[in-house]
C-alpha cells in the first residue's frame, strides 16, 4: 500500500519565475556561499572587512578595479592561453596570474564560456592560483553593505568594477546596489547621470537601469529615454527600455519596446510578449510569430496598433507585472560517450552561453533557483547539488536513483526516483512522499499538475503504466494505460483537468475525465516539455538534440540546436 503521508498543497497556475521572486526576500541576508549559515558580516570579517568599514568596503572594490587598458590587455592574454605554441601559452598563462583579483572576473568568464578546452583549462588553473578564499561571496556581501550604508563613492566605484564581476551573481549584486544609489540628496546621482555616456555599454545599461527603477524623476528618466535614442548596444537598450517601462511606467517606452521587436534577441522577444499579453489582457491582438523576420514585423504592426488605440486606457501607471520569463533558457546535457559526464548551462537571451556547471555525474535534470542557483539532478552521484552560476556547490542532498526535479510553487523540490517521488526542501529536508507499492522500481517520471494531483508515469505493465496520486498521498482511482514511454519521458501540466504525456514517438494531450487524448503531435524520441504562458508548448528531442516551440495549431515557431557535441536532455525557457 502506498505510504501515509502529510498532505501536499494543491499546484496553483504558477510559472516558475514567479515562484522564485517571493523567495528572494527570505535569503537576500544571507551568504551566497553557504546558504543558512552566514551572514554577510561572516563572510567579510574572514577577510578582515568589518560591515560597517566604509573604507574597507570602498577599497575591496578599488582593488579589484581594472582599466579598459587593462581589461584589453587581460583578454588578449587569455585569447593568447590558446596559441599554438607552447611557450606562448605559458607567457599568456603567467601574464595573467600577475593581475591577481583583478584577473577572476574575465578568467571565470573564460572558464564558463569559451569554446576551447586549452583556454578554460588553463584559465581554471590561474583562478585557483589566485583565488583562495571566494570572491563571488566576498563582493555580493561587500555590495549590499554599500547598499546598505550609501557612502558618497561608493556608486562610482562599483561603475568602475562592474565590468570585471567575477559573474552574473556578483553583476546582478552589483546592479541592485546602483538602484539603492540613485539617489543622493533628494537628486539623481550626478555620476550615474554621467555614466549614460560612458564608453562601456556594461556601465551605460547599470546606469540607465539605476536612474529608471531608483531615482524615476522626471529630470532622471528624460536623460535615460535621451540615452535610449542614442544607444547602439542591443542589450543596453533593452535593459534600459525595460526598466522605463516597468518601473518608471513611462509610455513612450512601451512604443520603444514594440517598435524593437524584430531587432532584439529572441529571449527579449519573449519577455516583451509577457509584458504586453499581461498589459492587454482581454484586449491583446490575435497575433502570434514564427521563425521568419517577416512574422516578427507583422507581430509588431498588431501590437503598434493596439497600443496606438489602448494606450490611454491601458492603465499602466498601476500596472503591477509579474514576470513569467526572463528570457533565458536551462539546458541539460550529457555525454553518451563516457558515462557521468555532463554539464547544465544558462543560454543568455541572445542565445549565447552566460554561465555553465561541470564536473557533473550524468546530470538528468536541472531547476533555477532563486539568486542565481541552480538545483541538479546527478544520477550516477544519487544526489541533488545547488549550485551558483559560479559552479561553487552550495548544497548537496542523498537522493537514491533521482530521475527529474520540478520547482513546485512552495519553494521545494519534488524529485522522481525509481521507486516513487518525494518532495525536499533547499537543505535536503525530505517531506510528501509516495512510494509504489511492492517497492516496485519503475518510475520514469513524476509532475505535480494543476490541479494537485501528482502523475507517476512508469515502464512496468503497458496496461497499467500511469498513476495518479492525490495530496494525501494515496493512489486516485486504479493505474490506466498512457502509451509507451520513451527513456526520460516527460509530463507536464495543461489545464485542471488535462496535461500533455510523451508517448514513444509522439505528444499527447490527455483528459483526466474520460482518460482520452485530446490533441496529438508526431514526433520521436521527446525527454522534455514545458506549458509556456502564451499557450505554446516547448519540448526537446533527444535524438536531434533540438528544442521545439510548437503553437497549439503544431506550427514549429522557434527551434535551438545544441553544438557542444552532448546529448541535449533538458531544457526549459526560464
Amino acid at each position: 500500500m502506498p505510504a501515509q503521508v502529510p498532505a501536499a498543497p494543491p499546484v496553483k497556475a504558477i510559472n516558475p519565475i514567479q515562484v522564485l521572486g517571493g523567495l528572494v526576500g527570505a535569503i537576500a541576508k544571507k551568504d551566497v556561499s553557504k546558504p543558512g549559515t552566514k551572514t554577510d558580516a561572516d563572510v567579510l570579517a574572514s577577510v578582515g572587512i568589518k560591515a560597517d568599514d566604509v573604507a574597507g568596503l570602498v577599497g575591496y572594490f578599488k582593488t579589484r578595479t581594472l582599466t579598459d587598458n587593462q581589461m584589453t590587455a587581460i583578454t588578449a592574454a587569455i585569447k593568447r592561453m590558446g596559441d599554438d605554441r607552447y611557450r606562448e601559452r605559458e607567457k599568456a598563462s603567467a601574464e595573467v596570474v600577475t593581475f591577481g583579483a583583478a584577473a577572476l572576473g574575465p578568467l571565470k568568464a573564460a572558464v564558463a564560456t569559451d569554446a576551447d578546452p586549452e583556454i578554460v583549462y588553463r584559465a581554471e588553473e590561474a583562478r585557483k592560483t589566485i583565488e583562495t578564499v571566494s570572491q563571488s561571496s566576498i563582493a555580493v556581501a561587500a555590495a549590499r553593505r554599500l547598499a546598505a550604508l550609501k557612502p558618497a563613492d561608493a556608486a562610482p566605484t562599483l561603475l568602475a568594477f562592474l565590468p570585471a564581476a567575477d559573474n552574473e551573481l556578483v553583476a546582478d549584486e552589483i546592479r541592485k546596489t546602483l538602484v539603492a544609489l540613485a539617489t543622493r540628496g533628494g537628486t539623481p546621482d550626478p555620476t550615474m547621470m554621467a555614466a549614460l555616456t560612458d564608453a562601456n555599454a556594461v556601465r551605460r545599461s547599470a546606469a540607465a537601469v539605476a536612474l529608471a527603477e531608483g531615482a524615476r524623476a522626471s529630470e532622471a528618466v528624460a536623460a535615460v529615454k535621451a540615452m535610449v535614442a542614442k544607444e547602439s548596444d542591443g542589450e543596453a537598450k533593452f535593459a534600459a527600455v525595460w526598466a522605463l517601462v516597468t518601473v518608471s511606467k513611462d509610455a513612450d517606452s512601451v512604443e520603444t519596446l514594440i517598435d524593437a521587436i524584430p531587432s532584439v534577441g529572441r529571449g527579449r522577444v519573449w519577455q516583451t510578449e509577457d509584458l504586453l499579453l499581461q498589459l492587454a489582457g482581454d484586449k491583446a491582438p490575435k497575433a502570434a510569430y514564427a521563425k521568419s523576420k517577416e512574422s516578427l514585423v507583422a507581430y509588431r504592426d498588431a501590437w503598434a496598433k493596439w497600443w496606438s488605440a489602448e494606450r490611454a486606457s491601458a492603465g499602466l501607471a498601476k500596472f503591477d507585472y509579474k514576470p513569467r520569463t526572463d528570457g533565458t533558457v536551462l539546458t541539460v546535457e550529457w555525454n553518451p560517450q563516457g558515462w557521468g559526464a555532463g554539464h547544465v548551462s544558462v543560454i543568455g537571451p541572445n542565445l549565447k552561453e552566460r554561465a555553465r556547471l561541470t564536473g557533473l555525474g550524468q546530470p538528468l535534470d536541472a531547476v533555477a533557483l532563486p539568486r542565481q542557483r541552480i538545483a541538479v539532478v546527478e544520477q550516477t552521484q544519487n544526489r541533488v547539488t545547488v549550485r551558483n552560476y559560479a559552479n561553487e556547490i552550495l548544497q548537496t542532498f542523498a537522493v537514491n536513483q533521482p530521475m527529474g526535479m520540478q520547482l513546485l510553487p512552495t519553494g521545494k523540490l519534488l524529485v522522481t526516483v525509481r521507486n516513487g517521488c518525494a518532495e525536499y526542501d533547499l537543505d535536503g529536508k525530505k517531506g510528501w512522499s509516495y512510494d509504489r507499492p511492492n517497492n516496485n522500481h519503475d518510475v520514469m517520471t513524476a509532475r505535480r499538475l494543476l490541479n494537485g494531483e501528482t502523475i507517476l508515469f512508469c515502464n512496468g505493465d503497458q496496461k497499467n503504466n500511469c498513476v495518479r496520486v492525490g495530496a494525501d498521498g494515496k493512489e486516485v482511482g486504479k493505474p490506466f494505460a498512457l502509451g509507451q514511454p520513451y527513456y526520460q519521458p516527460a509530463v507536464e501540466g495543461a489545464s485542471a483537468d488535462e496535461f500533455f504525456v510523451t508517448d514513444y514517438n509522439k505528444i499527447n494531450k490527455h483528459s483526466l475525465k474520460d482518460n482520452k487524448s485530446t490533441w496529438s503531435i508526431p514526433v520521436n524520441g521527446v525527454t522534455c516539455l514545458q506549458k509556456l504562458p502564451n499557450g505554446n508548448l516547448l519540448y526537446v528531442t533527444q535524438n536531434t538534440n533540438r528544442l521545439v516551440e510548437v503553437t497549439p495549431e503544431k506550427e514549429e515557431v522557434w527551434e535551438y540546436q545544441i553544438t557542444s557535441g552532448m546529448r541535449l536532455a533538458r531544457a526549459y525557457r526560464q
